[in-house]
């Protein structure tokens, strides 16, 4: 598969659009996948991981009103529709019980792993052309953080010591909704509610 169709593929994506904007979940799901592919060496996402990490970022970066664990489980079971992704067994689409019944792993498909391990640059490439079309540029570096890849280097604005830094101490990219989590806690407890 040559390089270029990669990029096409992942970032052209069908998406449900309602109100004039495209919901942004398999987006979202396709960043994911990208930045636990450039940290592990694999797409391959455990559904208890998706449902973690994707719930979070689309409460976060999502459509308002469609967030949680339902809507996680609409980019995981329907990007195989797109030809991109495919999951260890088959479960209908949007339903969380089938996922939650035995374990399940979601990945891009062969042929799209195997390109983007052959050309690492391809990562970068996609992860960029999709927050770029998908988010404004004053929050795709949160979107790209919560994905698990550094906006530096996928916007081109590192050097090469910088890099070699982020090797070195790479933050958690659930850190943001932890702390978010702990401030909603502390807010609770001291009665601030504005």
């Amino acid at each position: 598969m040559a390089d270029n169709d990669v990029v096409a593929r992942l970032t052209s994506l069908r998406q449900y659009q309602g109100d004039g904007k495209r919901a942004p979940h398999k987006p979202l799901l396709v960043l994911l996948a990208l930045g636990h592919m450039q940290s592990t060496g694999s797409s391959a996402m455990p559904w208890s991981l998706v449902e973690e990490r994707l719930g979070a970022m689309l409460a976060e970066f999502g459509t308002p009103g469609r967030q949680g664990a339902t809507s996680a489980a609409y980019p995981f079971t329907r990007l195989r529709a797109d030809g991109v992704w495919q999951l260890t067994r088959d479960v209908p689409d949007d339903n969380i019980g089938p996922l939650r019944e035995s374990p399940i792993e979601g990945r891009f498909t062969p042929e799209i792993e195997a390109s983007l391990k052959d050309s690492p640059a391809k990562v970068v490439e996609a992860a960029r052309v999709i927050v770029e079309q998908q988010f404004p540029f004053t929050i795709a570096p949160d979107v790209l953080a919560a994905a698990g890849l550094d906006p530096d280097v996928v916007f081109g604005t590192a050097t090469p010591e910088k890099i070699d830094l982020d090797k070195r101490r790479r933050r958690d990219p659930a850190w943001r909704h932890r702390i978010l989590e702990a401030w909603d806690r502390s807010c609770a407890f001291c009665g601030f509610d504005g």
